[in-house]
């Protein structure tokens, strides 16, 4: 059936190389009768593909078709596919392809476990909008998440149905040597036990109050203390358990919070991390092979996606992981750029064919222009700017609109009526009549008059001066409701200049962590002026560094503007 028409394009099957597939398992028997089909019928929907840099393409979706062609046809350029073309960035591939398969014959637990773990980490962690994208409650997404932390002998017992799936999920939260000595126990049962009764069995023997991370003090003398009960228990994974799993649990939890707020003074996103979370941080680098270089890491400091992490993993319960990225696909592109950048700077320097220009040289004589130095710093990639955190888009918001009202109001009246006018001709809608009667009730306008005859004689009755007050404060009344790329380009046209009207303050650095503080004083110098004592007011408390930073003495603070509070180019 390879000669059939088809609407879709059809590529040789030698052409196309095979993606990451969320899929790892394909049935053999299953295969064959697919192939046995497209020797029949053809291939009767296209397979997805993106195009790749080698001049070949990639499968996105439809891998099953594609192996199940090769096995009816051959792998030559005469057997060709029908195929779908889409440019697609990675992340757009794994979420289309993952979806794919959900959608399609049904993949094993294990692969949607990984599959939904990548998806998570493409949504930064935010398990109830990977579960909508992937069409699951929040329920089967946390349960398949679960499984990431199985030990390989679980995924193999599971896989080759040896054991349940509750059974495998039951195991998967254990600490991994437990798991290995809870499966034995499990597998050593000629009938094995119903999940319910497996879960009871584990939650008495599994919860170690010796390796528990919060305080201890009442479970002393506590009737759930295993210790209290030797003669009750014949296994055991650990000595001196818990048998109140929800206690238990809730001490956990409570530690694992005090320790991820200890660090939100420091970083701006700070998670818990649990099974399942495999993809949605990596740790921030500037060298080595995962190295954004330093430039990009230093701008990744001040990012909102830049934090740290405690572990509710069980083998890593309660470690914290400090400088960590929870954009992981933006990661991964700078660590591209940083390699594509010193790959340019290795390669020999292209020859023009053109004759060479000449330059004249001292004295009026001419040469031939001379090659770059060879000790020419290499080319490397721009740092790309940081995403802000939210904290710091609200309040340098706030800061120019009420520079823009400031401005508008004290313009000239040439100035201040051509700011009206355009702002008219855009929408004028954001004239706020809310905030113009604010700002005019001092002049005795009352915004409760309904009678527009009556607003009139009252304008009327105002003295020119008034009036010509008045009427600077309509411009102005658009502060609040005009878009922000609007209001910087207005103070940007007017030539207005932030440093007369903004300096750094405490106001400002208080919203700050730590840590955007300390990118601040990196990028503004004041880290080198204060030498010596810079380590320490890091270390302490952030009140104390934010009044450190702010009263240095005999430093001019005058025009230090940080990017972040910059007018935007454009």
């Amino acid at each position: 059936m390879q000669e059939q028409t088809t609407q879709h394009p059809r590529i040789p099957v030698n052409f196309i190389d095979r993606g990451n597939n969320p899929r790892k398992h394909f049935d053999e028997a299953h295969l064959n009768d697919l192939a046995n089909s497209i020797k029949q019928i053809g291939v009767l929907q296209p397979i997805l593909v993106r195009p790749t840099d080698n001049g070949r393409f990639q499968i996105v979706a439809g891998e099953r078709r594609y192996r199940a062609t090769i096995l009816a046809y051959g792998n030559d350029d005469s057997v060709t596919i029908p195929v779908m073309v889409r440019s697609m960035s990675d992340e757009e591939a794994d979420r289309a392809a993952l979806t794919e398969n959900v959608e399609r014959e049904k993949m094993s637990t294990l692969d949607e476990s990984e599959s939904a773990a990548r998806i998570l980490g493409a949504c930064k962690g935010d398990r109830d909008e990977a579960a909508r994208m992937l069409g699951w409650n929040r329920t089967t997404l946390d349960r398949r998440l679960s499984l990431m932390y199985a030990i390989p002998s679980v995924r193999d017992a599971l896989r080759n149905d040896e054991i349940t799936l509750g059974h495998a999920e039951l195991l998967a939260v254990l600490r991994k040597e437990s798991q290995e000595v809870a499966l034995s126990m499990l597998m050593k049962q000629e009938k094995r036990p119903s999940v319910p009764a497996f879960k009871d069995m584990l939650e008495r023997m599994a919860l170690s109050l010796e390796k528990a991370i919060f305080g201890k003090e009442g479970c002393q003398n506590c009737q759930f203390n295993t210790g209290n009960q030797q003669a009750l228990f014949t296994e055991t994974l650990t000595a001196g358990n818990c048998t109140n799993k929800q206690c238990y649990d809730q001490k956990t939890d409570a530690h694992l919070e005090v320790l991820a707020e200890s660090l939100r003074d420091d970083y701006q996103v700070v998670r818990i991390i649990r099974p399942g979370d495999n993809f949605t941080i990596i740790p921030l680098r500037a060298d080595g092979a995962k190295g954004v270089g330093t430039e990009q890491a230093q701008a990744c400091r001040s990012c909102q996606n830049f934090g740290a992490a405690v572990s509710a993993v069980p083998d890593k319960l309660g470690q914290v992981y400090k400088d960590q990225c929870s954009d992981t696909a933006c990661n991964v592109r700078m660590v591209a750029a940083r390699i594509k950048a010193e790959t340019a700077a290795k390669a020999p320097p292209q020859t023009s064919a053109e004759t060479p220009t000449k330059a004249t040289g001292q004295g009026g004589q001419t040469e031939s222009a001379k090659a770059p130095a060879s000790n020419a710093k290499p080319a490397r990639a721009a740092a790309a700017p940081a995403s802000l955190s939210n904290a710091v888009k609200t309040y340098r918001e706030e800061v120019w609109r009420a520079i823009f009202k400031r401005v508008v109001q004290r313009a000239d009246v040439v100035t201040n009526r051509a700011v009206l006018l355009a702002i008219v001709l855009h929408r004028p809608s954001v004239l706020s009549s809310r905030n113009l009667s604010e700002d005019t009730a001092a002049l005795g306008l009352k915004h409760t008059e309904t009678n527009v005859g009556k607003l009139l004689a009252d304008c009327l009755s105002l003295e020119n001066a008034q009036l010509s007050a008045a009427l600077s404060h309509v411009a102005a009344s658009a502060s609040a409701d005009l878009e922000i790329q609007h209001i910087t380009g207005i103070l940007e046209t007017l030539e207005v200049k932030i440093e007369q009207h903004w300096q750094l303050n405490a106001d400002f650095l208080g919203r700050l962590t730590k840590n955007e503080i300390d990118a601040l004083c990196t990028e503004l110098g004041i880290k080198t002026v204060l030498d010596g004592q810079y380590a320490k007011l890091l270390a302490g408390k952030k009140d104390d560094f934010v009044k450190g930073v702010l009263e240095i003495k005999d430093f001019d603070y005058i025009g230090l503007i940080p990017k972040a509070m910059k007018w935007p180019k454009g």
